[in-house]
């Protein structure tokens, strides 16, 4: 650790940026902008600017899944005692579950140089794909929620629907990505 106060400073910005700092916002700019503003105060000679694609993102944090009970069940009241597992249920789990597995490597690398920027800026698009039909998923339900809130026999409906065409997304039905990447809830 460095003796002088101003480096162990700039030492302590570095990791609370990398470790600490999580944000959603839905103007890409204002992501891009926060992006610089600790990039800035974090600069520090001879060392590369931090990675903050991975804590920093575009979206909107007010709408959408906060639970991956409601994904596998394909509801947002999840937690109700009668609601059944869908059939994909699993392979949601294990697709967030690499996910994770990858987030956290991207957290233990330590930022010395510009490869270890690289390497996480690869892992984080790793985990990205991975992790793309999940969000189709979630997205495509917050949807038909958005829908048929009013109407919870047609939202019933609707969501039974929509779990037989992630069924078909998760085999590989191709048309259903193309489709459902045009929404308008996509990055």
């Amino acid at each position: 650790m460095p003796r002088q106060a101003d480096d162990r400073l700039l030492i302590a910005r570095r990791v609370v940026a990398e470790k600490c700092l999580y944000g959603v916002d839905l103007n890409p700019m204002a992501v891009e902008l926060a992006k610089l503003s600790i990039w800035l105060i974090t600069l520090s000679k001879g060392r590369p600017f931090g990675f903050l694609d991975h804590n920093l993102r575009h979206g909107d944090s007010l709408l959408g899944t906060y639970n991956i009970e409601q994904l596998k069940k394909l509801n947002f009241n999840a937690e109700e005692e009668n609601q059944q597992l869908r059939i994909f249920g699993d392979l949601i789990e294990k697709k967030v579950a690499e996910v994770l597995r990858l987030r956290k490597k991207i957290r233990g690398i330590a930022i010395i140089d510009i490869y270890d920027v690289k390497e996480k800026a690869r892992i984080d698009q790793e985990a990205r794909e991975r992790i793309k039909n999940v969000e189709l998923v979630a997205n495509a339900m917050v949807g038909e929620v958005l829908r048929f809130n009013s109407n919870n026999r047609v939202l019933e409906k609707a969501l039974d629907t929509l779990s037989t065409e992630v069924w078909d997304m998760f085999n590989g039905n191709k048309k259903w990505l193309i489709i459902s990447s045009k929404s308008p809830m996509k990055d």
